[in-house]
């Protein structure tokens, strides 16, 4: 069972596991101890809180004009 995302990390870098069919594309990474924390920080950093945009109610000057009315 991979439960941190340092399991996956190691799961892929081991080559994905001996279930089949599987693609043969899928390779040993190989890649570092270093590496493999590198990896797991940058992929860390992309979550975080959602991001909510409230959009003013009301641009009149940007409407859609007519093509050519600018």
């Amino acid at each position: 069972t991979l439960v941190t995302l340092a399991d996956v990390v190691e799961f892929y870098n081991q080559g994905g596991g001996s279930a089949t069919p599987k693609s043969p594309l899928l390779k040993r990474l190989r890649l570092t101890d270093a590496e493999k924390r590198a990896l797991v920080a940058f992929l860390e950093s992309l979550s975080g809180d959602p991001v909510i945009i409230k959009w003013p109610e009301n641009l009149p000057e940007y409407a859609v004009r007519p093509f050519g009315r600018n």
